[in-house]
């Protein structure tokens, strides 16, 4: 890849895409639900492929309670509202080679797809930061992925191991979970 400050441009080799999905997906939700706000609508909810951006509760429901939002790996549905909430893993986007599962997320440290079976649910004040957390803390793992939360304000997550059905960390501002499923 080569930037050129001056004219503020990027070239890219012959067959190199690009693919701003861990970021992306969150930032337009984000941008979506403001462009409803200015419209005057404020009770909206905006799914941008698994990341969702939310505004006020819909006028019928309980406005305290939130927008009911489901995780893949759980039975009981968040209660969600003013905020966002996105989730990383490989239960969408894998393949197998020799018997063993690769996700889509590239480790950047190594260049590697990983191997594991853990996802992250995020919940943070936007889809700007949920989104890449949720990438990044699927990368990390529970121990370096909470340390890294650690410095963002309003973040909350959840680490899931998709082969046990198990919740493996959670920080304390995560609501509780209740009847994990295992997705292998």
């Amino acid at each position: 890849m080569r930037l050129n400050d001056r004219e503020q441009t990027v070239v890219l080799p012959e067959g190199v895409l690009l693919d701003f999905g861990a970021i992306a997906k969150g930032y337009a939700a984000d941008e979506a639900l403001a462009v409803l706000r200015a419209a005057g609508i404020d009770s909206a909810l905006v799914a941008a492929s698994g990341d969702i951006a939310m505004g006020a509760p819909p006028e019928d429901q309980d406005r305290t309670a939130g927008w009911r939002v489901g995780l893949d790996w759980t039975e009981k549905p968040l209660r969600l509202a003013q905020m966002a909430i996105s989730t990383s893993g490989d239960t969408e986007q894998f393949f197998e080679i020799g018997g063993k599962r690769y996700s889509h997320i590239i480790d950047a440290r190594t260049g590697q797809a990983l191997t594991t079976s853990l996802m992250v649910s995020v919940i943070a004040p936007k889809g700007l930061d949920a989104d890449p957390l949720a990438t990044t803390l699927t990368i990390l793992g529970p121990e370096e992925g909470m340390r890294l939360l650690s410095g963002y304000a309003g973040a909350e997550a959840v680490f899931f191991d998709r082969a046990t059905g198990r919740v493996v960390a959670r920080t304390a501002g995560f609501p509780e979970l209740f009847s994990p499923r295992s997705l292998k």
